[in-house]
């Protein structure tokens, strides 16, 4: 008799509980669905910059346009819409923001992306090798470097985006067994004063600024007692 009471007790309907449909009508508003712009950490390359793609997509046909700093970037497509965007080398490191803006002709929306900027310590020399031309033994020959990128003069630049002092060492120049001693081969930045190039890490604080840019000047000095031959070495200039 009491399973069968229980049974009966949970088979009565409550007379105070009613169920009804829950009707939730939303809005189709426009919006941006989507947007990226690939990595929010960017590494610029010596030189050479960054190029960053940015992508959105919107719920309607639209037009989108990105503002960054004082550039005002038009983004192509219809479904999805994208922009290259190029980041010169010397921009400084920190944090940056794009706003992205979308109409549709009755709406415009926004949205905010952000990225950082890594810093870069690096310099370059704006000619591949460093050529004295035909030597002659007993005489001392110039090569004059210059602050200008577009001539054959040796010239140190600043391809990073903070402010670098510069770390010099060398490998002696050999031809076979005979060489030149780097005593004999001298060098100097910008107006300093001529010294010897060395085995050893010289630093020089020249705290050159991003984009700037500093004449490398060499002497070199043939002992008399030279042989004749192609004299090969290395000269390395590091940031600091």
């Amino acid at each position: 008799m009491r399973t069968l009471l229980l049974a009966m007790l949970l088979c009565l309907p409550l007379a105070n509980a009613v169920t009804t449909p829950l009707v939730l009508e939303v809005e189709d508003v426009f919006r941006i669905t989507e947007a990226s712009l690939g990595s929010t950490k960017v590494t610029p390359t010596a030189g050479a910059g960054a190029n960053i793609t940015l992508r959105v997509r919107t719920s309607d046909p639209a037009t989108v346009v990105a503002l960054f700093l004082d550039q005002v970037i038009e983004l192509d497509g219809s479904d999805v819409f994208e922009a290259a965007l190029h980041l010169s080398y010397a921009m400084p490191p920190g944090n940056y923001s794009i706003e992205l803006m979308a109409s549709n002709g009755e709406e415009t929306v926004s949205q905010v992306l952000t990225f950082v900027y890594a810093p870069l310590a690096a310099v370059l020399l704006d000619i591949p090798e460093l050529r004295f031309g035909r030597l002659v033994p007993g005489e001392t020959t110039l090569v004059e470097g210059d602050s200008d990128l577009s001539t054959a003069k040796p010239t140190i630049y600043n391809a990073g985006n903070v402010p670098v002092n510069l770390a010099i060492s060398a490998e002696t120049p050999y031809a076979g067994e005979e060489k030149i001693a780097l005593a004999n081969v001298q060098f100097a930045i910008g107006n300093d004063d001529y010294g010897p190039l060395k085995t050893a890490t010289q630093v020089k604080n020249v705290s050159l600024k991003p984009g700037e840019a500093l004449p490398l000047n060499l002497k070199i000095s043939v002992p008399y007692a030279s042989s004749g031959g192609t004299y090969v070495g290395a000269l390395r200039i590091t940031a600091r």
